[in-house]
């Protein structure tokens, strides 16, 4: 795989951990370059300023939409930008959103949920496939970062997260009548790497019992291969390719570290709790992880099979002017690749996608990319590094960089 190194366009800002480059912008795909001067808008592609979070919608000329992430850290902000669509929905024209593409389980990317579903006739609603020890290693995480953490699995009780890892199709319905959940499951998993074989905990399951019976619901929901979306008159369709990756390691590490504490099911995490409180449990997750688990991440391939289609970034009010002077009315390519929190550091990582995406899609290379929304907020740590196939942000040709930051400004 050839090199590929931040282009020396980008502002320095960009190659800090975080950056604070403006976040909302929109994207028109159109059937003539945007040089010709009657361009036919397919397609609106917008990254909404909601700070920490992300929220990206791609709205149709058919009234039809395709949300990826809806979430912020601040929950304010997120609602307002979700109630700001709805009240302009007669302006923006927005029948139907087809799907929802969730990447990952983290309150900053989903939250903003619950109002979409409220506000909008959702169709479905596409996630990461768990298997039922995960999902209880997900929500017990969660509830070790609480004041007072619950360490069995209470349906009643919890916020819209906690309920949405115990029983997503549920909980879908319960906000929605109408939506389907439907999941990406991830690829056989590679063998765990920096375990020795005698100890590692993935050949050893953690035993749970008392979780909600929802995993035969979720098998019975998986999307296999990729999405299309009419998108207008004849000849006009989209694509969506998902795919969702599994960190391995990660999983098999916690078990481990919770395997030396003699704990190897949810039962013995009661019993530990019991006597000797939750100070070890917590110890164990903040080694492995360092802050909140993440133990799926779900990247989505948004193109169209025609490849004269072009895209036009127009800058919001919140650009800022790197935006307006290198992206504005420039020939931008069609396609996006949508990446939410994946863990791109690793070469393994990379070339999963990659090699799915080849597989599944129109595929070929990071060069027929005209928008790559960089992961974890714009983290150098998580998407760059020394190999070559970690540098994925050098475009051959223009590109925008999507990058969605800490501060935004919510008026």
């Amino acid at each position: 795989m050839r090199e590929m190194r931040f282009p020396e366009h980008v502002p320095c800002s960009m190659k800090r951990s975080r950056s604070q480059i403006a976040k909302s912008f929109s994207y028109t795909p159109a059937l003539t370059p945007p040089q010709e001067p009657h361009m036919t808008r397919i397609m609106t592609r917008t990254f909404f300023p909601v700070g920490n979070g992300i929220f990206c919608l791609e709205r149709f000329e058919n009234r039809h939409a395709v949300v990826y992430d809806c979430g912020s850290a601040s929950k304010r902000v997120i609602k307002r930008r979700v109630d700001e669509l709805a009240d302009r929905n007669g302006i923006d024209g927005i029948d139907v959103i087809d799907y929802v593409f969730v990447s990952h389980f983290h309150e900053d990317h989903v939250n903003g949920l619950p109002a979409l579903l409220e506000k909008f006739d959702v169709r479905r609603v596409i996630m990461p496939l768990m298997s039922e020890e995960d999902r209880y290693l997900l929500w017990l995480g969660r509830q070790l970062r609480k004041p007072q953490p619950n360490v069995i699995p209470d349906f009643d009780s919890g916020d819209f997260v906690d309920k949405l890892i115990l029983d997503p199709v549920g909980t879908v319905r319960r906000y929605n009548e109408g939506t389907e959940a439907s999941f990406v499951e991830p690829p056989v998993e590679r063998a765990s790497r920096n375990i020795a074989p005698t100890e590692n905990a993935g050949e050893r399951p953690f035993r749970v019992s008392g979780m909600p019976k929802t995993q035969e619901a979720q098998q019975n929901r998986v999307i296999k291969g990729e999405i299309t979306l009419k998108a207008g008159g004849p000849g006009k369709c989209w694509r969506y390719a998902p795919f969702t990756i599994r960190y391995a390691e990660k999983s098999d590490k916690l078990k481990q570290g919770l395997a030396e504490l003699g704990i190897e099911s949810d039962t013995d995490i009661v019993n530990y709790v019991e006597r000797r409180g939750h100070k070890d449990i917590k110890d164990v997750y903040k080694k492995v992880t360092g802050g909140q688990l993440n133990l799926y991440s779900m990247a989505v391939y948004s193109h169209s099979p025609r490849t004269d289609l072009r895209q036009r970034a127009e800058p919001c009010a919140a650009g800022t002017s790197w935006y307006r002077e290198r992206i504005a009315n420039r020939e931008l390519k069609a396609p996006c690749l949508y990446l939410g929190d994946y863990e791109a550091k690793e070469d393994e990582n990379w070339n999963s996608l990659d090699g799915h995406l080849r597989a599944k899609a129109n595929w070929s290379s990071l060069d027929g990319l005209g928008c790559l929304q960089v992961p974890h907020h714009g983290s150098h740590r998580n998407f760059t590094g020394t190999n070559s196939s970690r540098r994925a942000s050098c475009p051959s040709s223009p590109r925008a960089l999507a990058v969605t930051t800490r501060r935004t400004r919510c008026s």
